[in-house]
């Protein structure tokens, strides 16, 4: 974690350094083009669009370019005052707008506006789609609240009580159960599936403007014109902490984002600022305008913000550039100390008593006692660091020592509070203790309380001086006179010193009277409030350039018009032989001293290829080899014998060729020539570093290691040689050394001061942050569809996330990736993600629970691998054996990765199971009571395949693999995935029912969901709930887990999740006892067994010949309207155990008990309705016999579920089923979403017949007069149904297909 640690330091140090404002954020994009105010702003779902409202006319615009994609659609009229309003659907495919008090909402795909809404006698102040897409909610200044079905758009309620004035928002719950509206002072919750009014909530001390909901749907936020942010906590309707406070004006719009983590305002201050929904403080700067700002929206990807102001601008702000403050906020808040103010008493802890060891654990006892309670206080105070001058230095390191007297004055000035103990002022002292104290007496006292910004003094027992609770005793009067009183320092002084030189005389006054244990302390106590005061000067000389010279000497100044009688001279020792100069090419100027050392001329002069050492020959006869840096020579001269007039270095650095006046051509081993001298000069580090390099670029790791190692000794303070080291042993793949070589180098720049090096320091530690970033962004991607706790398969250890974190982090694959980034650069985050997602790929178990399978409380702290192997333990060793030896470092088993005991684990993780199983690197089954060697079958007859959790465990994984009871695989099968087995896949499909393809790429979600609870029917769970919550996942639902609530609840709020969700009525399709949950539903799974009814099919010429037929004895007319009417019919709807059915109703005429009770206490009976032929059923149910001669009051009812796809428009004539091979003929299926149950547009009731919807309506006639299954409902008091269960499909036909527009009773019926 080291590049974490020094990425926050140097986070903290920019900001402590950030003394001169900061800079206005700008919009990344203005959009100047509307006329009048901006209202309103939305985003779509994609984030790349947005729409906003003004004038009367609402606009789309394209977020990357700012242009205008679409203005209003055709249809679009102007209605009203020029405010508008406007809000996308979920699904992006509608858009509503408002102007005055119409609505209007626009079609997406067909580029058309419907007629628009007149339902308020107001102007519309707020629209809001529910999260289906299916509502749209308005509130307007008539004080009332409405509702519209969006398809339809009728009116679905009014929510109003007690009218208290104008709504100035509205807001559905992400979960769409709650709808919450605002107006002066109240928030008011409502349910929006019965318009009742749950509870009001007294919100603010003005109108409020603005409301949105938490993405748990648990938290209401709220702006007003009261200029506050208020959170509320649904349980309780408490507020939570304090109010976002910092505006100056109105707040007129508010917005959250999609995770919750933070929001945005708009006032009428002109600006728009974030809050952390945490902190409940503004985060970044204020984004200004130059006008009051109406709106404000966040885009779904949480990475743009929209605002809307007066003038008529729409602003675009990169949300990233606001928040990086924040970050560096964070980070010194993290890093924030407490510092200890005493007197040293006898034995006090040093350094090597604590190093190594928690100080909670020493023995209390003597002063140890005392740095136990400051670390308390210090915790208790909220902070994470605490410093005691006692322990925190190492007294034996005088480099240290030094370091550390130079900066006490700075760490006391930036910790976030400094304790004084006051070890001899006994408990409730009075007023005048503090001055009495021999802490008051002490010479380092003076600094330790000068120096902080907050201060708090503590009694002998660590209780406050003086009973003073403030939070800094700074400001408190009576304090600060006493120590006025006592030390001489002015009370100004006291709470805002500033150090530095002036007024030294009064500054040693204060120290007069103070004494120190050692003498040099007096002096040394005194450093941080004054320091060296230079002087800069410049400087300008005939010839030269003029230049800038900085003293601690403090110079008589002049000019040619203001002379002095002293003389400076500029001087420039000389030496004869200054012969190899160093120029400046952009300037022409001499760079540092030159290279001096040969008697007699140079005749040839060359450089080494990285530019590291030159080479010169010379009439001297020898050749010399000098450093380019420090412009020194490196090792010993190399001599002729004779003048030397030519030379050369090879390319890798490790050969010299000289030649001389007789015609001698020599060759050097530059190492042999530094080798004699190695160790006398720091500058022959170049030479090695050269050849360091070279060797690195042949692979030859150990050699180029050698090499970095001597330039690390010849110069310890330079980073090159660690540059060579770390690559050197990256190249020999150790990662881990490699690793602290680098962090080594870091702490080598961090003591630098030169800009240069400082500027390189950076280039690292950037590098290495923007790692760490991705790093963090890519485990936290992969681990968000991971278990919440894996067992690490190398050392048997549960971990939770972060233990996982932490275990990479200190892995070989991180420091690889670290390391590859210091030496190549910023990696691809392709490559980043790979690695993380290898080394985080986690092992699923899927099996039968057996008796005292070991459980989290088992295993946790342990290592399994040392757990008694007996029972149950060996399956989970042998799987984490598998799991290991297959490459994997982590695996799961829901035997002891879930705390039972944690309601709010349980929960999610049976709401994640589905997820967490699909997203494994692998699935393994295992089969308990499958012996080794079994043959093709066995799995199916194992108890593995009864069980209800199976199904999921084994739909949702890619990659399969089922071991037998001696660990070995099934049917020898050794292949990568048992998935791709056709004899598995065939044996499962046989005993499951599930066809091939299901078993292979499994989709989950409601299609299909009566196939689908056929799966389930036969299985069995432990927990008669689990029959329900295994099937979660399979339907792609989250609900409460809710162990207690019996299998009929579990499974009702299941299946009505379903249907509300879908429109998919074919889990109404079973036979058996229905349930207490709602009478349409089954008690038990087991009751969907029995395949569906299937009506007989039509072939394409036999519908045509029955058209044709029906087109000469039955009117045009009377099919259209048959159709129009069942066209118009509303969706099922299923809430809070109410079923909205729309249906096509039979009134029975008829029902007579045939003679006789039969086995099981059941009856048949015959029942006779209009249109129908006579059928007969059974029951358990004794029904009430009536025919015409003995009617009852109660009416009983014979209903066909309706379904749209009976319509056959173009959208609904192909539905794929599970397997997306065959259509979905059968009655009971439906598309997949309540949207699509009504097409655009319908016909008109005047006017002449379209020929095409003449041919639908005798189609569906046709449809119509096939037998289909039904089932009876009888009527309660209250007006709604009940079905009467039967144990048979109910199969009905009509008599007479040309007749059924007469005896049809068309509607929408609420069972219970």
């Amino acid at each position: 974690m080291f590049s974490v640690l020094d990425g926050a330091k140097t986070a903290y140090l920019a900001v402590k350094k950030f003394t001169t404002p900061a800079e206005t954020i700008q919009p990344l994009r203005t959009i100047p083009k509307h006329r009048k105010p901006v209202f309103e702003v939305a985003f779509f779902k994609d984030s790349r669009q947005v729409v906003s409202g003004s004038g009367q006319i609402p606009r789309i615009w394209d977020v990357e370019k700012g242009t205008l994609v679409a203005t209003p659609f055709e249809g679009w009229l102007q209605w009203g005052p020029i405010r508008s309003l406007v809000a996308v659907s979920p699904d992006d495919r509608r858009v509503a707008s408002s102007s005055g008090d119409y609505i209007e909402i626009w079609d997406i795909d067909e580029q058309k506006v419907h007629d628009p809404l007149d339902k308020h006698a107001d102007s519309i102040t707020s629209l809001c789609f529910s999260p289906d897409g299916k509502r749209l909610a308005s509130g307007s200044l008539d004080g009332t609240v409405i509702i519209l079905d969006v398809e339809t758009r009728t009116e679905l309620s009014t929510l109003v009580k007690n009218n208290l004035g104008s709504v100035f928002c509205v807001a559905f719950s992400p979960d769409g159960s709650k709808l919450a509206s605002s107006t002066k002072f109240i928030i008011r919750v409502w349910n929006p599936d019965n318009a009742e009014l749950l509870f009001d909530i007294n919100a603010h001390s003005d109108w409020v403007t603005s409301v949105v909901w938490s993405p748990d749907s648990q938290q209401l936020v709220s702006a007003s014109y009261d200029k506050t942010i208020k959170f509320r906590d649904l349980a309780n309707r408490f507020q939570i902490g304090q109010a976002c406070t910092g505006h100056t004006d109105k707040i007129y719009s508010l917005a959250i984002s999609s995770d919750g983590s933070f929001i945005a305002t708009a006032s009428e201050d002109k600006t728009v600022r974030l809050w952390g929904t945490k902190s409940r403080q503004q985060i970044g700067q204020s984004l200004e305008h130059t006008k009051l700002v109406f709106c404000v929206a966040i885009s779904p990807s949480g990475e743009l913000l929209a605002s809307g102001d007066y003038d008529g601008n729409l602003q675009l702000w990169p949300i990233e550039n606001t928040l990086s403050t924040p970050i560096k906020e964070a980070v010194v808040k993290y890093f924030s100390w407490v510092m200890l103010s005493h007197k040293w008493e006898t034995k006090e802890p040093l350094l090597h008593d604590i190093q190594g060891k928690s100080i909670y654990n020493l023995d209390p006892v003597g002063t140890v006692v005392k740095l136990q309670k400051f670390c308390g206080v210090a915790r208790d105070a909220g902070h994470r660091w605490a410093w005691s001058d006692t322990c925190c230095i190492d007294q034996n390191n005088n480099v240290e020592v030094q370091r550390s007297v130079n900066s006490m004055f700075v760490w006391y000035h930036h910790s976030a509070l400094t304790i004084v103990y006051l070890s001899d002022v006994p408990p409730s002292s009075k007023w005048g203790a503090l001055a009495n104290s021999i802490w008051n007496t002490r010479g380092w006292t003076i600094l330790e309380f000068l120096a902080p910004k907050i201060v708090l003094f503590y009694q002998a027992d660590w209780t406050l001086y003086l009973d003073d609770r403030s939070h800094n005793h700074k400001e408190s009067v009576a304090i600060t006179q006493e120590l006025e009183r006592s030390t001489g320092i002015n009370a100004r002084a006291l709470v805002a010193f500033r150090p530095g030189m002036r007024d030294a005389r009064g500054k040693l006054q204060w120290a007069s009277t103070r004494v120190t244990t050692l003498q040099e302390d007096i002096a040394y106590s005194l450093a941080g409030k004054d320091g060296d005061k230079c002087f800069t000067y410049e400087v300008k000389a005939d010839g030269l350039q003029d230049l800038l010279v900085t003293t601690t000497d403090r110079l008589v100044q002049f000019s040619p018009a203001r002379r002095t009688r002293q003389t400076f001279l500029l001087i420039r020792p000389w030496n004869r032989y200054d012969l190899g100069l160093f120029w400046d090419s952009s300037n022409g100027t001499q760079i540092g001293q030159p290279c001096t050392g040969h008697t007699d001329n140079i005749n040839s002069l060359t450089i080494s290829s990285d530019g590291s050492f030159i080479a010169t020959a010379s009439d001297d006869n020898t050749v010399r080899l000098w450093s380019t840096k420090s412009h020194k020579q490196i090792g010993q001269p190399l001599e002729h014998i004779i003048h030397v007039c030519c030379i050369a270095i090879a390319p890798n650095g490790e050969l010299l060729v000289s030649g001389d006046d007789y015609g001698n051509v020599q060759l050097w081993s530059i190492g042999n020539a530094l080798s004699a001298s190695f160790g006398l000069d720091s500058s022959y580090d170049s030479f090695f570093a050269h050849r360091s390099k070279g060797r690195l670029g042949r692979n030859l790791y150990v050699e180029a290691l050698s090499d970095a190692d001597k330039v690390i000794e010849l110069n310890p303070s330079s980073h090159i040689g660690y540059e060579l080291k770390h690559a050197a042993l990256h190249g020999a793949q150790r990662y881990d050394d490699a690793f602290d070589v680098f962090k080594v180098m870091l702490s080598n720049l961090d003591n630098a001061h030169d800009a240069q090096m400082q500027k390189l320091r950076q280039k690292y530690i950037s590098a290495s942050e923007a790692l760490e970033a991705a790093v963090r962004r890519a485990i936290y991607a992969q681990l968000e569809n991971a278990p919440l706790r894996l067992i690490n398969t190398s050392t048997g250890r549960l971990c939770n996330r972060d233990a996982q974190i932490d275990v990479f982090i200190e892995s070989t694959e991180y420091k690889e990736l670290l390391s590859s980034s210091v030496i190549h650069g910023p990696l691809q985050t392709e490559t980043i993600k790979e690695v993380v997602a290898k080394y985080f790929s986690w092992v699923m178990l899927s099996h039968r629970w057996e008796r005292k399978e070991p459980l989290l409380h088992d295993i946790q702290d342990n290592d399994i691998y040392d757990l008694d192997p007996v029972g149950a333990v060996v399956k989970l060793q042998k799987f984490c054996k598998v799991a290991r030896d297959a490459g994997h470092r982590w695996a799961w088993s829901d035997t002891c990765c879930i705390d039972q005991n944690n309601n709010v684990e349980v929960q999610q993780s049976v709401n994640s199971m589905f997820v967490w199983y699909h997203y494994s690197a692998l699935t393994i089954v295992y089969l308990s009571d499958v012996p080794p060697s079994s043959e093709s079958g066995a799995l199916a007859n194992s108890i593995w395949n009864t069980r209800g959790w199976t199904v999921q465990e084994f739909l949702a994984p890619k990659i399969v693999l089922f071991y037998q009871a001696d660990w070995t695989l099934y049917l020898d099968n050794y292949s990568r995935n048992h998935k791709e087995s056709v004899a598995i896949t065939q044996e499962l499909e046989r005993s499951t029912g599930i066809n091939a393809r299901a078993l292979v790429a499994f989709r989950p979600g409601t299609r299909d969901a009566r196939v689908k609870l056929q799966w389930a029917s036969h299985r069995e769970t432990t927990r008669e709930e689990d029959i329900a919550y295994s099937l979660f996942g399979i339907f792609d639902v989250n609900l409460p887990v809710i162990y207690g609530e019996k299998r009929q609840k579990a499974l009702g709020r299941l299946l009505q999740e379903i249907i509300a969700h879908s429109g998919d009525i074919t889990a109404l399709d079973w036979v058996g006892q229905p349930s207490n949950f709602n009478s349409c539903l089954p008690a038990d799974i087991s009751s969907y067994k029995a395949l569906s009814f299937t009506p007989p099919s039509l072939s394409e010429d036999e519908m045509r010949t029955s058209v044709s037929m029906l087109r000469n004895i039955m009117a045009v007319e009377s099919a259209s309207k048959l159709y129009t009417t069942l066209e118009n019919l509303g969706v099922p709807r299923f809430a809070n155990c109410r079923l909205q059915l729309p249906c096509i109703a039979f009134p029975l005429t008829e029902i007579r008990q045939r003679p006789g009770r039969y086995v099981d206490q059941y009856f048949i009976y015959d029942i006779k309705a209009d249109g129908l032929h006579d059928l007969s059923i059974t029951t358990e149910d004794q029904l009430v016999q009536f025919w015409a001669g003995r009617p009852v009051r109660r009416k009983v009812l014979l209903i066909r579920p309706w379904t749209h796809h009976l319509l056959e428009p173009s959208n609904f004539a192909e539905l794929p089923s599970i397997d997306d091979e065959s259509s979905v003929e059968d009655y009971w299926s439906a598309p997949g979403s309540p949207l699509h149950d009504s097409p655009p547009g319908s016909p008109g009731e005047q006017g002449p017949v379209n020929s095409e919807l003449s041919e639908r309506a005798f189609r569906l006639v046709v449809h119509l007069g096939q037998p289909f299954s039904a089932f009876l409902l009888t009527q309660q008091r209250g007006g709604e149904y009940t079905r009467i269960a039967s144990d048979n499909d109910i199969i009905v036909q009509v008599t007479d297909a040309t007749c059924v527009e007469n005896f049809m009773d068309v509607r929408t019926l609420e069972i219970l």
